[in-house]
C-alpha cells in the first residue's frame, strides 16, 4: 500500500520491485507487505515526504505595441495573459509586474510575468510594452515685424515628447 489515496487502483502493486508515481505532494506512509515460499509475512512501513522541486513554465506574448493620437505622457494598456503556463503539479498560478489595464508612458516598459506553483518554485519571463507617442509641443515662439508692413517672420520652438529621435522638418 502506497499511502496514496488519490492513486485510486494504482495505491497497491503485487510486484517484486514496485514502482509509484505519487498523485500529490505531501508525506506518505508507505507500508511494505513481504512473503516469502512458506507464506510467512511482515509488514514494514515507513514515511516518504514527496517535494517539488521542478519550476513551473510560463510563457510570455510577444510586443504589445501600441500608438496614441494625443500626447497624455502614455496610455492605459491591456496586457494579454501568458502564452504557456504549465507545471508538473497542480495550482500552478502568475503575477505581473504590471497591473492590466495599467498607465504605460511614452517608449518601451518591460513586464515581467512570474508563475508560482503550490510548493513556491518559481519562473519568469518578460515582454516589452511600446507606447508610440508621436507627440510634441510648442515651448516658443517670436514674432518680427520687417520693414514691409505685410510680412513677419515668426520663429516656433517644438519639443519632441515621444522619447523617440528627432527628425528635421
Amino acid at each position: 500500500n502506497f499511502g496514496d489515496p488519490g492513486s485510486g487502483a494504482n495505491n497497491s502493486s503485487s510486484l517484486q520491485n514496485p514502482i509509484h508515481v505519487f498523485t500529490n505532494t505531501g508525506l506518505y506512509n508507505v507500508c511494505l507487505t513481504i512473503v516469502d515460499a512458506n507464506s510467512c509475512q511482515v509488514i514494514y512501513c515507513l514515511n516518504i515526504l514527496v517535494v517539488d522541486t521542478t519550476p513551473p513554465i510560463i510563457g510570455c506574448p510577444s510586443a504589445v505595441t501600441t500608438t496614441g493620437s494625443f500626447c497624455n505622457g502614455g496610455i492605459a494598456v491591456s496586457l494579454p495573459p501568458p502564452t504557456l503556463l504549465t507545471d508538473n503539479c497542480m495550482g500552478v498560478t502568475y503575477s505581473s509586474s504590471h497591473q492590466n489595464g495599467s498607465f504605460f508612458p511614452c517608449g518601451t516598459t518591460v513586464v515581467t510575468y512570474t508563475a508560482t506553483d503550490l510548493s513556491g518554485n518559481q519562473s519568469s519571463c518578460t515582454f516589452p510594452v511600446i507606447f508610440n507617442c508621436p507627440c510634441g509641443h510648442i515651448s516658443g515662439s517670436t514674432i518680427n515685424c520687417t520693414n514691409n508692413p505685410s510680412v513677419f517672420t515668426f520663429t516656433l520652438a517644438v519639443n519632441n515628447d515621444s522619447g523617440a529621435p528627432s527628425s528635421p522638418g
